[in-house]
């Protein structure tokens, strides 16, 4: 944010500090599905609060906060309506916001680790346990995260499924492909693909329940991709090397590498950080530094490289019409 015209530093900086208590009431009025009530008309604030288990006084506090920035509507009587804002946050909305707020803005462990960012700065050291061994020991934050990563998903995976010609992919392995989003949408245009969902078991066991009537193009994998990766043409992997570091990033390079057939492609798909990048890449960059052991974005320069130290070489990057960047590669 800059600073404008009626507005002092000091009151630019607190207006930039007070993210921490929009975050916070987001993720809240997230965790207790406020939108979700609110999908079939408004309602007085007596009636959220007996429906959610919430003091009704506290409840219209953090409403009235929430509406004073455009997220709900007040009317007379204390009752609230939603917004442009709070429909993103309905469960059923396309692209709903709802799971990214409730892990950003609700899940314990990640205030806890921001809270502790001094540590990671003088350090290098992540501020939480390693992330994806507390999903999988914490099945319920697991969940939340992956509707997280569910959130503007069916947006990006449309923009990739347009801007890149799967009908020449052949067998496609969507790498940590999570619950699949970005295969339906590939599919949802090039309906002759192929394709191997590949994640950790608890993930797929997510994913099996979702994608039971799939079962005659896709083939769920389990393992991990430090290991092996089931073998392809085409190697996906969407906002999965932004989770590792330089090291652990090249090895799962290398094993879509081992993975392809003659002439594959790896098809890593990121936003990187660059002097015209959309900026919020920049928070996320510090998210992977207080979440992950290593993990970071970064340029394309950074990525060609790691690419290299794989084997393999980058071809050319394309745009789409959302933040992200497809890097293809192939081997070297």
């Amino acid at each position: 944010m800059t600073q404008t015209p009626s507005s002092s530093p000091a009151q630019t900086l607190m207006h930039l500090l007070s993210g921490k208590f929009v975050a916070r009431s987001l993720g809240l009025v997230a965790e207790l599905g406020i939108a979700d009530l609110l999908r079939d008309g408004p309602r007085a604030i007596e009636a959220l609060a007996r429906d959610t288990g919430s003091h009704p006084r506290a409840l219209y506090r953090v409403m009235r906060a929430l509406a004073g920035i455009g997220v709900f509507a007040e009317a007379t009587g204390r009752t609230f309506a939603l917004t442009p804002l709070s429909q993103a946050l309905r469960s059923d909305a396309a692209g709903s916001m709802r799971g990214m707020a409730r892990w950003l803005g609700a899940e314990p462990e990640a205030w806890r680790a921001w809270g502790d960012l001094g540590h990671s700065v003088r350090t290098g050291q992540p501020a939480s346990a390693e992330v994806f061994a507390y999903f999988a020991a914490n099945p319920a934050a697991g969940a939340i995260f992956d509707a997280a990563m569910a959130s503007g998903t069916h947006v990006t995976a449309e923009a990739v499924a347009a801007a890149y010609d799967f009908a020449t992919a052949g067998r496609i392995v969507d790498v940590g492909g999570g619950q699949g989003t970005l295969l339906l949408a590939i599919r949802a245009k090039h309906p002759a693909i192929e394709a191997t969902l590949f994640d950790m078991p608890h993930v797929i066991g997510r994913a099996r329940t979702a994608l039971t009537s799939q079962s005659s193009w896709l083939e769920l994998a389990t393992g991990s991709f430090f290991e092996r990766v089931p073998p392809g043409d085409t190697c996906l992997l969407k906002h999965v090397v932004h989770d590792w570091s330089d090291e652990l990033a090249t090895v799962i390079l290398r094993r879509c590498r081992e993975a392809l057939r003659p002439g594959g492609r790896v098809l890593v798909i990121e936003r990187p950080i660059g002097p015209d990048d959309d900026r919020a890449v920049r928070w996320m960059d510090l998210e992977m530094l207080v979440m992950t052991s290593g993990g970071q974005e970064r340029t394309i320069g950074e990525f060609a490289a790691l690419f290299a130290r794989a084997g393999l070489t980058l071809v050319r990057t394309i745009e789409t019409r959302s933040p992200v960047v497809i890097l293809e590669a192939a081997a070297a």
